[in-house]
């Protein structure tokens, strides 16, 4: 699956056919440069998970310095994480963050998302179910899914 996102409305699709293809949830890498628009993309999903339920959308952060953010739908929830600022964590320290937690709701829970910015700090530890890739090009950012 991949996109051209060359304005704002096309984060909008990019959203909707993500979560069209994923309607159950899983966890997700997202990797690309700085400022590419990884949280972007995440603000976009939690827009359309919102607009699904007829809510307003949260304010969606970067969780930076906060390492994770969290937001609940009736339908459906996301832990957004951003391993951006971590530096050779292990497993336990995943495990202190939450981020086993997080990977467990997704098991139980149907439509729960977990979308990680900067995976590949921890490649191999990660329990992904796809890869978000995210590029500068010449009209904009290719953005696509796959294993």
């Amino acid at each position: 699956m991949k996109w051209v996102v060359e304005e704002m409305k096309d984060w909008q699709s990019a959203a909707k056919q993500f979560l069209s293809k994923y309607p159950q949830g899983g966890v997700f890498g997202l990797s690309g440069d700085l400022g590419v628009g990884k949280t972007t993309f995440v603000r976009a999903v939690i827009k359309e998970l919102a607009e699904r339920e007829e809510k307003q959308a949260p304010r969606v952060l970067s969780p930076s310095f906060t390492i994770l953010q969290s937001y609940v739908f009736q339908g459906a929830s996301v832990d957004h994480f951003d391993f951006y600022r971590l530096e050779n964590l292990n497993s336990s320290g995943l495990n202190e963050i939450g981020f086993w937690e997080a990977c467990e709701r997704v098991e139980r829970d149907t439509s729960h998302y977990v979308l990680i910015e900067w995976p590949d700090k921890f490649q191999g530890q990660l329990p992904l179910m796809a890869k978000v890739q995210l590029k500068f090009s010449d009209s904009g950012r290719v953005m696509s899914v796959g294993s």
